[in-house]
């Protein structure tokens, strides 16, 4: 899939009626007495081995992204959307990196209690949207966080708490050709937003 330069994502045009045509309208039931609602449950959904390529175009040079071997399991999903699921992400990052997500998201009103580990991800997959932003070029860095999201109605409306950090960072200024912000090991320990 991919996001093009008028931020669109291609699958969205999988939604669309073919030349344009507009679906016919639903037919009107007759009055009569109401049926029962229907609802149902999926006690457990669960994706595994997948792969995932994303390429935002909306940036130059093409943003790449693979997510490889992705799997995913979602439990407890129904029409009742107070009610909580429990999800589970894990997934490789651009061959290099890995990234695991886990907890309970609750559709309505969105709520999440979520543990995001990230170990070794290439920074470098970045520098489309950083050339974008500044006149650097990142040349090296990898991500490694242990953190814990919790969002919801209740005040604060956003939590994070954990552990974060980046890795061999190289950064070169693209006037000068210099190094620019370059450290073998920066941690943030105990933080909480």
């Amino acid at each position: 899939t991919w996001l093009d330069a008028a931020k669109t994502v291609n699958l969205a045009q999988l939604a669309t009626a073919p030349g344009g045509a507009t679906p016919a309208p639903a037919p009107v039931a007759a009055a009569g007495p109401a049926a029962p609602a229907w609802h149902f449950l999926l006690k457990d959904f669960s994706v595994q081995d997948a792969t995932i390529s994303f390429e935002d175009r909306s940036v130059h040079p093409v943003a790449k992204f693979a997510l490889s071997p992705l799997s995913l399991e979602v439990k407890g999903a129904s029409l009742d959307l107070s009610q909580p699921l429990q999800v589970s992400v894990d997934t490789g990052i651009n061959s290099t990196g890995h990234l695991s997500v886990g907890g309970s998201v609750t559709p309505a009103p969105l709520a999440a209690d979520l543990g995001v580990q990230v170990t070794k991800v290439d920074l470098t997959a970045l520098q489309p949207y950083i050339g974008q932003m500044t006149a650097m070029t990142l040349l090296a860095g990898t991500a490694h966080a242990d953190i814990k999201v919790l969002y919801g109605t209740a005040k604060p409306l956003l939590a994070v708490t954990g552990n974060a950090g980046v890795d061999g960072l190289h950064t070169v200024d693209n006037d000068l050709h210099n190094d620019f912000i370059n450290w073998q090991n920066l941690d943030v320990k105990s933080l909480s937003y």
